[in-house]
């Protein structure tokens, strides 16, 4: 399977037979996780040296709120970068007839065909 390559094949995959997109996109939230509990924790350790009821606030309250908004923001972005890899291009393919149109079929001058003669 051409997907099986880990991160470093895929990136030396001179051939283009596996994608490394994906991968970067796993690699890069997973630093995002990583460097957003270091940021909390850095943030723990000041509201402490701060006081001890804003650093237990911050412990329970601040750093939770804070991981979960951060990672959801950035989790979203990711997938739609990776949804938007994955779409198909449909620039150079033919219109599908199959498909309804949007528009009615106009008469003359751009009115509505009449149900009634006269």
């Amino acid at each position: 399977m051409a997907d099986s390559k880990g991160f470093l094949g895929a990136l030396f995959d001179f051939g283009f037979q596996s994608f490394v997109t994906p991968k970067v996109v796993k690699m890069l939230y997973v630093l995002i996780m990583i460097g957003t509990v270091v940021s909390a924790l850095v943030f723990t350790i000041v509201a402490f040296k701060a006081s001890l009821t804003f650093g237990v606030a911050t412990l329970l309250l601040g750093d939770p709120l804070f991981i979960l908004i951060v990672l959801a923001i950035w989790g979203m972005i990711l997938e739609f970068c990776v949804v938007d890899y994955r779409r198909p291009s449909t620039a150079n393919q033919p219109p599908n007839t199959n498909q309804p149109h949007c528009f009615p079929h106009r008469g003359k001058a751009g009115r509505p065909p009449s149900d009634h003669s006269g």
